[in-house]
């Protein structure tokens, strides 16, 4: 099992793909973070504050995002599939050649943005 880093204050901070194996995020702080991974299948993100979140082509696979702030986040090329969005702020989030399939947006806000 990967570490749990639920509510851990990560703004800025670059995190590449061995770190991520695994690990809880639900409530983190990783605002105007850089994810470099191309796979976050399976990841507990929910709530987590991301606020300006780079997630440029990365690909969402079963991803729960529940109540998660991605306001100004790149989700550019992004790929969400089988996702749970319910309650998401995307205000401002770019999601330009993003792909949505069998996602569930029910209370999020902003997906007509940009």
């Amino acid at each position: 099992m990967g570490a749990n880093l639920t509510g851990a204050k990560l703004q800025r901070a670059t995190l590449w793909r061995s770190l991520l194996r695994d690990v809880d995020l639900r409530n983190a702080d990783l605002r105007d973070a850089s994810l470099v991974v191309n796979d976050l299948q399976g990841m507990n993100l929910q709530g987590m504050n991301s606020q300006g979140i780079n997630l440029q082509g990365a690909d969402l696979q079963r991803v729960n995002l529940q109540g998660a702030n991605l306001q100004g986040a790149n989700l550019r090329g992004a790929s969400f599939t089988k996702v749970n969005l319910q309650g998401a702020n995307l205000t401002g989030a770019d999601i330009t050649n993003t792909r949505f399939g069998n996602v569930n947006i029910e209370g999020a806000i902003g997906l007509n943005s940009k």
